[in-house]
């Protein structure tokens, strides 16, 4: 998916030559970005930001900040091609590097690309197992495909990695589950991921109902 390139030809914070006295001041532009950011003006932020890149092309944390403002702006192509570009450069330390493929997932899941933000995502997990934020987006995207078991065994690790507790989402994924076996005509395997569910969550109301549902299709009108 292209960007939008400007008028005059190319991205405006690759373009070479005289450089402008308010590019030249940096900590200038930066302070700007962020007073602009305070006040919600995400046009100015972009036009400081872009001072900067253009005054010092080596500065990622710039680039990566235009990212997020293209993002909040919902243009995807924008930021698709810059994150693209991004993770093409050599001079990224590791956590540019991944800063740059989270922005670049994120992008290809609002813009409806599932797949390549899922391939995205596990190239993160290849280079680091941890990482909380692929962790937590991938199991997202495997419950949004119906992969629920692999959303599971990704929400646990997530929970593991952030310290936290995830009862309540691996019962909703369990009871996914069942819906899912159920569907297939699996009763027996639904009733085993219900009754999983409510080892998760004894509270899940909604799995205590399904699973009477199921005892009375069986005809154990008492249990």
């Amino acid at each position: 998916v292209g960007g939008r390139a400007r008028k005059g030809g190319g991205w405006p914070w690759f373009r070479r030559g005289k450089r402008s006295a308010v590019a030249e001041d940096v900590p200038g532009a930066i302070r700007h970005a962020l007073g602009s950011a305070l006040e919600g003006d995400s046009d100015g932020v972009e036009a400081a930001l872009t001072q900067v890149v253009q005054a010092d092309s080596s500065d990622v944390d710039a680039y990566l900040g235009l990212l997020r403002v293209y993002q909040g702006r919902n243009e995807v192509g924008r930021a698709i091609s810059l994150a693209q570009t991004l993770i093409l450069r050599r001079d990224l330390d590791r956590e540019q590097k991944t800063k740059a493929r989270l922005g670049l997932a994120t992008c290809f899941r609002e813009g409806g690309f599932t797949a390549r933000a899922i391939e995205v995502l596990e190239e993160v997990l290849a280079e680091d197992r941890a990482n909380p934020e692929a962790l937590r987006a991938l199991s997202e995207l495997m419950a949004e495909s119906g992969e629920f078991a692999r959303a599971l065994t990704l929400l646990r690790r997530w929970a593991q990695v952030e310290g936290v507790p995830s009862r309540r989402e691996e019962a909703v994924l369990w009871l996914a589950l069942a819906d899912q076996a159920s569907a297939a005509g699996q009763r027996e395997g639904a009733r085993r991921s219900l009754r999983k569910a409510l080892r998760r969550d004894p509270d899940f109301g909604l799995a205590h109902l399904r699973l009477a549902e199921s005892e009375s299709e069986r005809g154990r009108i008492k249990s």
